[in-house]
């Protein structure tokens, strides 16, 4: 397959995906409407509440801190000899979107 069909059925797969979260998004709301359990809403508020924790948590990380983690990760992936060649990681990507 050429480079401009692999690109063009990438770009399907992935209007694809996006469409079926919009899909899922708009589900997910339905339901959570009709919720009167208030130990089901308390759930639900905590797992958004953990969300926003976490975001917050990851924005407030430093360039820096973010730069040496992904160097220690880097040296950990060389180490450990987990380094793909170009080709290597379209097959694996392409095998894993089931292309």
């Amino acid at each position: 397959m050429n480079k401009k069909g692999g690109n063009t059925l990438l770009l399907l797969k992935i209007k694809a995906i996006k469409m079926n979260l919009q899909a899922d998004i708009a589900w997910v709301q339905q339901e959570v409407g009709k919720i009167s359990n208030p130990r089901l809403i308390e759930a639900f508020k905590a797992l958004l509440l953990y969300r926003e924790e976490n975001l917050e948590e990851k924005k407030s990380k430093t360039l820096k801190e973010k730069l040496l983690s992904r160097a220690l990760r880097a040296n950990e992936d060389l180490t450990n000899n987990r380094i793909y060649t170009k080709e290597e990681v379209i097959l694996r990507t392409n095998k894993h979107l089931g292309l």
